[in-house]
């Protein structure tokens, strides 16, 4: 948590439509921009299942990172 300002002021530039909520093509971008392969389904169905079906806004998102 003592980074949070630092990692969210990296990731928010990619929310584009400034909605708060990370699309899967907001989060390839991200990957993208770490040189890292865009999520599987395998890993998109995880992280609709830590987020109880709801949108993955960038706090949630921020949550599973941390809390798993």
């Amino acid at each position: 948590m003592s980074r949070y300002t630092e990692f969210v002021t990296y990731f928010l530039p990619i929310d584009i439509d400034e909605d708060d909520v990370i699309s899967m093509k907001e989060m390839n971008t991200a990957l993208a921009s770490l040189r890292e392969p865009p999520l599987s389904e395998e890993e998109i169905t995880f992280l609709q299942k830590q987020t109880g079906g709801q949108p993955l806004t960038w706090n949630r998102f921020i949550e599973v990172l941390l809390l798993t």
